[in-house]
């Protein structure tokens, strides 16, 4: 949010479409943790974008909006200081990330796998330990706010989710 607004001048939004849709660039950023040995690693998943569960979902990876988002991506890695505040985070590494062909494929047979579990009502059943590189992390402040009623029969509520790349796809492409 601070790189969106007071860097690039954008209010943050949940737009399904890139952050810079004219250049198809998404913003995302995501933070560093510094181990006990002084590397840095990933410190968490980073969220792509809002599962749909409220509206169809698209089976093909490529014509979906994660994929406007996830196919070309400016990273912005900080390392996070807990003793320090937001404006005072160090950013250590900026790269623009595509994924790589071999990933893709992966990261599309996940998509594939929790878009067919969406389509069939079954979101409520989605885990992130069912996919290699793409997950349906759970998304929401507070418990109760994070149900929503599924799209798709039987209608069954289930956790709002958002795609994003694993914590440990993220050490790979650090």
């Amino acid at each position: 949010t601070l790189l969106e607004e007071r860097y690039f001048g954008y209010g943050a939004n949940s737009s399904p479409e890139p952050d810079f849709a004219e250049a198809g660039v998404e913003l995302k950023t995501t933070c560093l943790d510094r181990k006990k040995d002084g590397s840095l690693v990933p410190g968490e998943r980073l969220v792509i974008t809002m599962t749909p569960m409220d509206g169809p979902i698209e089976l093909d990876l490529f014509t979906s909006h994660l994929w406007d988002k996830a196919n070309l991506i400016l990273l912005v890695f900080y390392e996070r200081n807990r003793c320090k505040e937001s404006y005072d985070q160090e950013i250590r590494h900026v790269a623009l990330f595509t994924p790589p062909e071999e990933d893709i494929r992966i990261i599309r047979d996940d998509y594939e796998k929790l878009a067919s579990y969406v389509r069939a009502g079954r979101a409520h059943e989605l885990s992130e330990g069912m996919t290699s590189y793409l997950g349906a992390c759970t998304k929401g402040a507070r418990e109760k706010d994070m149900w929503v009623d599924q799209f798709y029969p039987p209608h069954v509520p289930a956790k709002r989710r958002a795609f994003c790349f694993k914590k440990s796809y993220m050490t790979y492409i650090f």
